[in-house]
């Protein structure tokens, strides 16, 4: 299996790009440029405190969570897919 032409085409493809972001890595910001090329919804995981690229910071159409602890990510990340559930006519199930 090809991880690059499999990783590229879910990110091109995918309906969102959730992207942790709290530790560096190459192959997470390939996909996150992928899925930006293709216009996806991008929604950027990291913790607070730490640091992330310029380009990334700078990178417009994306959403963030920043958290403190693990355990309010999943929360978190219900609460900005019923946001925009509710801008469009109701949320949708997850």
């Amino acid at each position: 299996m090809n991880v690059f032409h499999r990783d590229r085409i879910g990110s091109e493809t995918s309906d969102i790009l959730v992207a942790d972001v709290t530790e560096p890595s190459v192959g997470v910001g390939m996909e996150i440029m992928a899925a930006y090329k293709a216009g996806r919804r991008i929604l950027i995981v990291s913790k607070m405190g730490n640091l992330t690229s310029r380009m990334l910071q700078h990178m417009d159409n994306k959403e963030n969570l920043e958290y403190t602890d693990e355990s309010e990510v999943y929360d978190g990340l219900v609460r900005m897919l019923e946001a925009v559930g509710k801008k469009r006519g109701g949320a949708q199930p997850i």
